[in-house]
């Protein structure tokens, strides 16, 4: 795989309309749940940060590659390279 085209893939994995969908449908549904007193919390960016971790979190899950060796360097790479 040529640097270019990874580029591109992983951007588009990433921003693809798809998954703005799904983040949108994930704030909705966290809003709707009743878990969360949002009027409890401070105008700034607490909240916000949660709610992006626990999506990241669902994202992470839906995207991880299915073998265990891709699994190890996906690992890898976020412990070593990121």
């Amino acid at each position: 795989m040529k640097h270019n085209s990874l580029t591109k893939k992983v951007k588009e994995l990433i921003t693809n309309a798809t998954r703005r969908e799904m983040i949108e449908k994930y704030i909705s549904r966290i809003e709707g749940s009743g878990m969360v007193d949002i009027e409890s919390y401070d105008d700034n960016y607490l909240l916000p940060k949660i709610i992006a971790c626990a999506i990241f979190e669902e994202l992470s899950w839906q995207s991880q590659p299915l073998d265990n060796k891709s699994k190890k360097l996906a690992k890898e790479l976020q412990r070593y390279a990121l």
